[in-house]
C-alpha cells in the first residue's frame, strides 16, 4: 500500500530556531510530524507522493523532487525519466527508479547523493529527511 501525502511548503522565519541533526531550522508545525517530508535550506517540505518501501528506503515521486528542488535551485537539479533511466540535464545518472501506476518514484538518498554537495540524514521520530547543502548558508 502506498500512502500519498499532500505537498505543502512552509518557510519558517529564523526568529525561533532549533537544530535537527546539527542543521539549524526553525520551529515547525507539529501536525506535519506524522507526514513524510524533508528539511532543506530552512524550508520544511511535506511530500505529496512518497512512501517507505519494504527495504526502509524513502521513495519520492520525481514530480515532488522537481517541484521542491526547482523552488531552491531553479532547473539545475531537475531530473527526468526516459526509458526507465533517470537523467539530469540529458545525462544518465545511476539513480534507480520505479514506475507505480504511471508515476515515477526515486530513492531520495540516491538523488541527494548524486549531486555530491548534499548530505542526508533521516530523523525517524519526525519522519523527515534532513538535507544539508554544504554550499548553502542560512546566515
Amino acid at each position: 500500500m502506498i500512502k500519498l501525502e499532500t505537498i505543502e511548503e512552509t518557510y519558517y522565519p529564523y526568529d525561533v530556531m532549533l537544530y535537527i541533526q546539527g542543521i539549524r531550522v526553525t520551529s515547525v508545525d507539529y501536525a506535519d510530524f506524522n507526514k513524510l517530508g524533508m528539511f532543506l535550506n530552512g524550508y520544511l517540505h511535506v511530500f505529496q507522493n512518497a512512501f517507505i518501501d519494504a527495504n526502509g528506503t524513502l521513495q519520492i515521486s520525481l514530480e515532488d523532487w522537481n517541484t521542491i528542488f526547482a523552488t531552491q535551485y531553479g532547473n539545475t537539479k531537475n531530473l527526468t525519466c526516459q526509458n526507465g533511466i533517470i537523467k539530469n540535464n540529458y545525462f544518465s545518472t545511476n539513480i534507480s527508479c520505479e514506475n507505480i501506476n504511471g508515476k515515477v518514484y526515486i530513492p531520495l538518498r540516491e538523488a541527494v547523493n548524486h549531486f555530491g554537495h548534499f548530505s542526508m540524514e533521516w530523523d525517524k521520530q519526525m519522519r523527515k529527511a534532513v538535507i544539508d547543502d554544504k554550499g548553502f548558508s542560512v546566515e
